[in-house]
C-alpha cells in the first residue's frame, strides 16, 4: 500500500519530470540522506541539476525561492521543520505573498514551501509545533495540508505545476508512514470537484 510519504515523493518526481522549471531546494536533501523525513530521497540522483542543497538559513532559502519564482521558475523549498518558518516569515508574508499585488498583477510568484508540522515524534519543543495557523489569512498566500483521504501525489502535483501564487504546503509528521485511505465496502468516499476537493466519508448504505 502507498504511504503518504511515498505519494509525496512520487508527486515531486512527477513534477520534475513534467516541467524543467521545477527545482527543489532545502537543507540536506541530496542523496543518500534525502532530507530529514526522506520525502525527496532518490530525486537528487535522478535530477542532480534541479535538486539543490542549501545552507542552514530558512530566510535565505525562501528568499532565493522567491527570486527564482519571479524569474519564471517553479521552486519547491523544503523547510526541514515547520517550527523554523518563523525565520522565513518575512519572506513569505511581506514579499512572496505581496509581489503580485504590489506590481499591479504584472508578476506572479509560483513558489511552494513544503514543511512538516506536528509533534509526538520525540523531537523536543522547538521541533514539534503546529504553526500553520499563524499564516492563515495572509493575503496572497495559500495554505494547503495533505491527508490520507485525497492522494497527496495529486495534490502536490497540482500545487507545484498549476498554482501561480505562493503556497505553504503542510505535511503532518505522523501521516508520513500512514497508508492512503481505501473506502472498501464499508464506507463511501465522496469528493467535490476543483483543485482542492472537499471530502465526505460516510457509512455505505447510510
Amino acid at each position: 500500500m502507498t504511504t503518504v510519504l511515498q505519494a509525496l515523493n512520487h508527486g515531486l518526481r512527477q513534477c520534475l519530470e513534467g516541467s524543467s522549471e521545477v527545482y527543489l531546494l532545502g537543507e540536506d536533501i541530496l542523496d543518500p540522506y534525502g532530507g530529514a523525513f526522506k520525502v525527496v530521497q532518490g530525486l537528487s540522483t535522478d535530477f542532480p541539476e534541479r535538486v539543490l542543497t542549501t545552507p542552514v538559513s530558512e530566510a535565505g532559502i525562501v528568499g532565493v525561492g522567491v527570486g527564482m519564482a519571479l524569474r519564471g521558475l517553479r521552486p519547491v523549498v523544503e523547510i526541514m521543520f515547520g517550527d523554523f518558518l518563523t525565520l522565513a516569515a518575512d519572506q513569505l508574508i511581506n514579499h512572496a505573498a505581496k509581489f503580485r499585488w504590489m506590481s499591479n498583477d504584472k508578476v506572479r510568484v509560483p513558489l511552494v514551501v513544503r514543511t512538516p508540522m506536528g509533534g509526538y515524534r520525540g523531537y523536543g519543543p522547538t521541533h514539534s509545533q503546529t504553526l500553520e495557523k499563524h499564516f492563515f489569512g495572509t493575503p496572497g498566500l495559500r495554505v494547503v495540508a495533505v491527508n490520507t483521504l485525497v492522494n497527496p501525489q495529486t495534490i502536490i502535483a497540482r500545487v507545484v505545476l498549476e498554482e501561480d501564487d505562493p503556497v505553504l504546503f503542510v505535511e503532518h509528521k505522523l501521516l508520513y508512514p500512514q497508508a492512503l485511505f481505501s473506502a472498501g465496502d464499508e464506507f463511501v468516499l465522496e469528493q467535490t470537484g476543483g483543485r482542492y476537493p472537499w471530502t465526505t466519508l460516510r457509512i455505505a448504505g447510510a
